[in-house]
């Protein structure tokens, strides 16, 4: 979908790197999360970290999805069925540049924010996210409930550092989404001559990929009126979780 990169990042030092590993994994059993983060982005280890955390992640995802210094122009995550593929085609009609997407992965902002790559993060009402994800991926509703929160609740913790754009922003004034990129992180990267032409090419885009892969209804990203009944079911199920009212406070505090 978008350009792919080799994996241009020099090694670490073979000492340095099991000196860091051995630290990186003494901090994990001794400080919380959180904490741990602050030190490591203020420690000469830093590059140890990044770089035993970008070849975890590639062992699970493409190597052109995973931010890799240098390369990677901007960062693009959100939980599943959160406008992820909508967003990154809108972005890559503008600006055919290498982006990291789709790992739907803390640990994708991590690199970024490491690697001081601007990130865009996107977040949905929780209700209508979690119930297309468990359509989309078969997954209990209370294991997308706990992904939804465990991605967002770090997302809180680094929300200064990053731009956070809601659904219906992304979908309908996406060169909204990327001016305030470029406001936060003082970068160039161009808006969308037509609107509502990219929109259309987009989805057909998306249509057809999915038409060449095999998809059917429920595996589509993007709106299919055969699917929104099933939707409506396991909406309402969704909405009936304990964990929903937990989720819609932390949605309200991060879109307020």
């Amino acid at each position: 979908m978008y350009p792919t990169v080799s994996d241009r990042s020099p090694p670490p030092n073979g000492r340095l790197a099991r000196t860091g590993s051995a630290v990186v994994s003494l901090g994990r059993k001794a400080l919380p999360e959180g904490i741990r983060e602050q030190l490591l982005w203020r420690s000469p280890l830093r590059w140890v970290f990044l770089s035993r955390k970008r070849r975890l992640m590639m062992r699970r995802h493409p190597a052109d999805h995973v931010c890799e210094k240098g390369v990677t122009r901007i960062c693009i995550e959100g939980y599943p069925r959160s406008s992820n593929t909508f967003a990154g085609r809108m972005f890559h009609l503008a600006n055919p540049v290498p982006v990291a997407h789709h790992t739907h992965s803390v640990n994708n902002i991590k690199l970024a924010l490491g690697y001081e790559i601007p990130v865009l993060v996107l977040i949905r009402d929780p209700a209508d996210a979690v119930a297309s994800a468990c359509i989309y991926g078969k997954q209990s509703v209370e294991s997308e409930l706990v992904r939804w929160l465990s991605f967002y609740e770090y997302v809180q913790r680094v929300t200064n550092r990053l731009v956070l754009a809601n659904f219906d922003e992304v979908t309908c004034n996406f060169n909204a989404v990327i001016a305030r990129v470029n406001q936060k992180y003082g970068t160039g990267f161009r808006l969308l001559d037509d609107l509502e032409a990219a929109r259309r090419e987009v989805f057909e885009g998306i249509g057809e990929y999915a038409a060449r892969m095999g998809r059917g209804g429920d595996k589509i990203p993007m709106p299919v009126a055969d699917r929104e009944e099933l939707k409506a079911r396991q909406r309402s199920l969704v909405s009936q979780h304990p964990l929903i009212g937990s989720a819609h406070a932390l949605y309200a505090r991060l879109t307020s």
